[in-house]
């Protein structure tokens, strides 16, 4: 209990610590990142026993038996010429609560001041500083529908402002945003799951503009050795932007994968990838206390867009995951 205790505290220091940083707004699909998923090419849509399955597929918290807390923070800048530059901010929360012969409730949250990233020279001429801070929230619920076929719904709203300059003052609402998610994992052998999850998110912006994203994944979980753990997703994602009687639809495919390998009983090593983006990442621990680390190369571009001179590539994340 004192341990439960100390760590819950821990988690609340390093959020009210984050309460005071800044931050700008990342893609909604990256602001769930952490080490592990970043290092498994966030293939999670098939994963179980993970509290960052909230994010991605909330039917694989159904086997979570124990509390558990996982936090993840973006390392370091990005390199390159220019050193004013903030990283990418996605510093998603997870509390897990097993109940009692009713299923297992999800609480996640990307901390206000941490959602985003700074791709452009801060107080340059010709291209300004331009940001954004924002926070999610998810509420999750997950079960058993049959021993083999796990079940798992969140709910999930957002909300940020922006500003354009330095002053710090000059905050507008920017987007506000709500949806839901609901998602299984189907055992068809032992060691081999299938995964599906269905969201679609609604969100209004401050000049009257609408976005309807819709988004399904599809994946597979092979363990074919207690020890080694491959993991591939498809992503399809519909958008819809509304500006007044203008509707414009898009459609993106994706495909993501990732391997981890258990090297020894406190040591796994991993690499992914994300849409042809290379991933890798390290953790180290035991069942109950794990560290993370996860990286992904090449991939801001692809985030940010080319539409603007000062691009730096690198994800650097590292996360703790806690059981009880």
């Amino acid at each position: 209990m004192k341990l439960l205790s100390i760590s819950i505290l821990f988690t609340f220091l390093l959020i009210g610590l984050s309460l005071a940083s800044s931050g700008n707004q990342s893609p909604p699909q990256y602001s769930q990142l952490s080490a592990r998923t970043l290092g498994l090419g966030t293939a999670m849509t098939a994963v179980s026993g993970d509290e960052q399955c909230l994010f991605f597929n909330p039917a694989g918290l159904a086997n979570i038996r124990r509390f558990r807390i996982g936090q993840s923070h973006s390392l370091r800048h990005f390199p390159g010429d220019k050193i004013n530059l903030d990283q990418l901010d996605a510093d998603p929360v997870a509390l897990i609560y097993p109940l009692k012969f009713a299923g297992v409730f999800g609480a996640g949250f990307v901390i206000q001041g941490e959602l985003g990233y700074d791709y452009l020279v801060r107080n340059d001429t010709d291209f300004p500083r331009r940001s954004l801070h924002g926070t999610e929230r998810y509420d999750a619920y997950a079960g058993y529908i049959t021993p083999w076929t796990k079940f798992g719904m969140y709910h999930r709203s957002n909300i940020f402002h922006g500003k354009t300059t330095d002053d710090e003052i000059d905050l507008t609402a920017e987007k506000q945003g709500e949806g839901g998610c609901f998602g299984i994992i189907q055992t068809i052998l032992p060691g081999l799951d299938y995964g599906y999850c269905s969201e679609k998110m609604d969100s209004d912006y401050i000049d009257g503009k609408g976005e309807t994203v819709k988004r399904i994944r599809t994946g597979w979980s092979i363990k074919p050795l207690p020890w080694i753990h491959y993991a591939t997703d498809k992503e399809k994602i519909k958008i819809k932007t509304r500006n007044g009687g203008v509707i414009d639809k898009s459609t993106e495919n994706r495909k993501n994968w990732g391997i981890e390998i258990a090297i020894t009983p406190w040591t796994i090593v991993r690499w992914g990838r994300i849409n042809g983006k290379p991933t890798s990442g390290l953790s180290l621990g035991c069942k109950r206390f794990m560290l993370h680390y996860g990286e992904a190369k090449d991939i801001m571009p692809w985030i940010v867009g080319d539409d603007y001179p000062d691009k730096f590539k690198d994800i650097h994340l590292a996360s703790y995951s806690i059981e009880f």
